[in-house]
């Protein structure tokens, strides 16, 4: 079967229009309860099991259903942790969080688990006029599980949305995220991911600007060890009426292995005139120099990677809460001494 289709089809000799995905579209009717949630002071926050799905994929009932709506600002983070387990091993969720008018928050939403499951997830966002919202959602999966998610969202007028992904990437990882942005709103979206073994990981951002005055940016950093392989498709939409619109797309990927591979396709669509847009893509291994000016310190060469590719994460990991930093730079660390 295939998913995550690019929104402009590009020659097929690319290979990079969709992904191909061979594996059994699963779900199971047991209730998931495997999960928990801090610093809610604030929040209406309900969990329920029957609602049927927006499609994805194909249609189907969720065995997880959560409702956030933020109703006050708040400092501390939200934190909803999901942890399917060998006993749990299925997860098909939606999550719908809501920032409410004026609401200033963080929410971070953990997927954890160290046993092959699989994961087929909906995060619905919105944030209304006027609030200031920041998600982050982090994917530790064992490296045998498969981790589809789709990321829908509202960037309503004056408001401003900050996204970042965090992917430990499983042996399917496959990533769907799509943006309104209107008049005089920000929607900024940042990941970073690690692909190891024979991880295939296939990404897919589309930020759709409508407003005027409204800033749409894209970051993707990303590194592949052994035999991974990776294909990014991020698109940026100025669509007509969209004045005085901003939007700038990155992507960077670093090879650590002869053997991994990389595809990348950033676009730029325009529909009115009147926008200023850019984007970049790079791939490469650390070279030889690099890696000697860090050896030349004491350092060796594994130790040496862990640095480049934490100095190169760090632009998205220094705007991320401490202490799930620290946690991310620990899990780079195991994941890179895994040769």
């Amino acid at each position: 079967m295939k998913i995550n289709k690019s929104p402009v089809l590009t020659t097929v000799n690319y290979g990079i229009n969709d992904f191909e995905f061979d594996q059994k579209i699963e779900y199971t009717s047991k209730k998931f309860e495997n999960f928990s949630i801090k610093n809610a002071k604030n929040c209406k926050f309900t969990v329920n099991y029957s609602i049927l799905s927006p499609e994805f994929l194909i249609k189907q009932n969720h065995n997880f259903c959560a409702s956030l709506v933020i109703t006050k600002s708040q400092t501390e983070p939200i934190i909803l942790q999901i942890e399917p387990n060998k006993d749990n091993n299925v997860l098909v969720d939606y999550i719908n969080i809501t920032a409410e008018n004026f609401v200033n928050a963080s929410v971070i939403i953990k997927y954890v688990s160290n046993t092959k499951v699989y994961c087929n997830s909906l995060i619905n966002v919105n944030v209304t006029e006027n609030a200031n919202l920041d998600v982050t959602v982090v994917c530790e999966l064992d490296n045998q599980s498969t981790n589809l998610i789709k990321f829908t969202n509202l960037v309503q007028e004056n408001s401003n949305l900050t996204y970042k992904i965090i992917d430990f990437c499983s042996l399917y990882s496959v990533q769907n995220f799509s943006s309104k942005v209107e008049e005089k709103s920000n929607s900024n979206l940042s990941c970073i991911y690690l692909g190891n073994q024979n991880s295939k990981v296939d990404i897919n951002y589309v930020q759709d600007v409508v407003g005027a005055k409204a800033v749409a940016n894209i970051t993707c950093i990303g590194a592949l060890n052994h035999f991974a392989e990776k294909s990014f498709k991020g698109t940026i939409n100025f669509v007509k009426g969209a004045k005085a619109a901003k939007g700038t797309e990155n992507e960077l990927c670093l090879l650590l292995s002869p053997n991994a591979k990389s595809k990348a396709l950033p676009m730029l669509l325009c529909g009115e005139e009147d926008v200023d847009g850019s984007h970049s893509s790079s791939v490469g291994k650390i070279s030889d120099k690099e890696l000697f000016y860090i050896n030349s310190r004491g350092i060796d060469k594994k130790e040496a990677v862990k640095i480049y590719v934490k100095a190169k994460f760090n632009s998205v990991l220094n705007n991320i809460d401490k202490q799930l930093k620290e946690e991310i730079i620990e899990k780079i660390d195991k994941e890179l001494d895994n040769e």
